[in-house]
């Protein structure tokens, strides 16, 4: 299972496995992001192919829970991602929902197999932002797109933390993301990974 989902997330973002400029599977993270049992994972070099418009350089790293392509689970579409990036870069939330608007506009276009017709335009909207000790940002919204699996229009929770990491010329994002109301349970499954977090290993 967690072989077929990362083989449909590489084509749909025609991340082209063993063909980056150095192996990214290989490549050792100076950081602490979980993989739970049975979730599958993927990595993702910037500039993002089927998003280049978003100006980072770093690493996307991808938790998709263990029901993330089944549409028959509670946990379809349900993961979490974070984007190691260099620099420390100034992320506000108008600059978050201009890049998901980017990214989940690209990520259906960019899969050959549906319908040019069937594209639609993504909605993003945020409901909070909020800053505490350990996050510089946390903002929470939704967005609306094309599920490239189902090829239907489906809309998204989402939560979005930036992390300090104290010393580092780097900028850590967190990403979660499910269809499920944040009451949900598996929201807490996604909660953790913020908490087993660590900026260095």
């Amino acid at each position: 299972m967690i072989k077929i989902l990362t083989l449909v997330f590489c084509l749909v973002t025609f991340s082209v496995c063993g063909q980056e400029p150095f192996d990214k599977e290989k490549w050792v993270a100076p950081y602490e992001f979980p993989i739970p049992e049975g979730w599958g994972k993927e990595r993702i070099v910037f500039p993002i192919k089927f998003a280049p418009s978003i100006p980072y350089k770093g690493m996307e790293e991808i938790r998709f829970m263990p029901g993330w392509a089944n549409a028959a689970s509670e946990e379809y579409w349900s993961y979490a991602f974070l984007w190691y990036l260099d620099g420390k870069k100034k992320i506000d939330t108008k600059t978050m929902v201009d890049y998901l608007k980017i990214y989940y506009e690209g990520l259906p276009a960019a899969t050959k197999s549906i319908p040019r017709e069937k594209l639609i335009t993504a909605v993003i909207t945020n409901k909070t932002e909020a800053v505490d000790n350990y996050y510089e940002l946390h903002i929470a919204g939704t967005i609306y797109m094309l599920d490239y699996m189902s090829q239907k229009p489906i809309t998204l929770n989402y939560l979005i933390r930036t992390f300090v990491c104290e010393g580092e010329d780097k900028t850590f994002v967190l990403f979660q993301l499910s269809p499920q109301p944040y009451k949900h349970e598996l929201w807490k499954k996604l909660d953790k990974l913020n908490n087993d977090f660590k900026c260095k290993k």
